[in-house]
């Protein structure tokens, strides 16, 4: 038998009980003890109910975490879980894609010249090379894959015709020539009274002094600088908090010390 109608049953048979001991000791066939007795085994009843009732709700939202529910219509395309397979809450079980919304997926060598969100690019089939459609970059992976060292990139297709279907192989061609720029790690750039500088190393001199820079957009875990030094020059990367102007430096294997 189910335990929650038990239990609010026997609530209620207590409470018949309680009222009816109190009726019976107004006119004197029942003691105090007896109506105390009553009201504590109410009292019980009573928690034993809001505690069911607790856990009740407590074991339905658990249930409702059972159901996968997507926000929208879609297509699976990955399982990540097989039918009775226990997993973790948060676990991946399956990757829904949009129908309308196609994306183009290609990876890129980490190090290459940036692809900033926006870049134009000319997608087409394998297949049928005729077969194009115009796209931009809408995400680039923050990190690159340790195994592969390559970058996902991910082109939004603009208005794709039906045969740019899901897992269809495809071919991405840069629209434009990408501009080369000179990327630094963020522990490269100091701070002082609202400007950037880097400290440059003199080759001749074995010294190190500030150079003034002009900082761009961010790109991955370094920022791009606009103007303020060239490409070749030996610029300190660590520990730029403790140097001085003029300070002597010392150059071993391409680093600094």
């Amino acid at each position: 038998m189910p335990i929650w109608p038990t239990l609010k049953r026997r609530l209620q048979n207590t409470v018949s009980v309680e009222r009816r001991t109190k009726a019976l000791f107004k006119i004197g066939t029942e003691t105090q003890a007896s109506v105390e007795s009553t009201e504590q085994a109410s009292a019980a009843a009573e928690a034993s109910v809001v505690q069911s009732r607790a856990a009740l709700s407590k074991a339905e939202e658990q249930l409702s975490y059972t159901q996968v529910k997507a926000a929208f219509d879609g297509v699976v395309i990955q399982t990540g879980a097989e039918v009775g397979q226990v997993v973790a809450a948060g676990a991946e079980v399956v990757t829904v894609a949009r129908p309308d919304d196609r994306d183009a997926v290609v990876d890129v060598p980490d190090g290459n010249a940036l692809l900033p969100v926006g870049t134009p690019f000319s997608v087409s089939l394998q297949i049928d090379p005729a077969m194009m459609v115009a796209g931009k970059v809408r995400e680039v992976a923050p990190a690159a894959d340790p195994a592969t060292r390559t970058r996902r990139v991910k082109i939004a297709l603009e208005n794709p015709s039906g045969a740019f279907r899901l897992g269809t192989t495809i071919t991405a061609t840069l629209k434009e020539a990408i501009v080369e720029q000179l990327v630094l790690p963020v522990t490269a750039i100091l701070e002082r009274d609202g400007k950037s500088y880097v400290w440059v190393v003199d080759e001749g001199g074995g010294t190190v002094k500030t150079r003034e820079v002009v900082k761009g957009q961010q790109a991955g875990n370094g920022i791009v600088i606009t103007s303020g030094i060239d490409a070749g020059m030996r610029v300190v990367t660590a520990g730029i908090h403790s140097l001085e102007d003029g300070q002597k430096v010392k150059v071993e294997d391409g680093a600094q010390s």
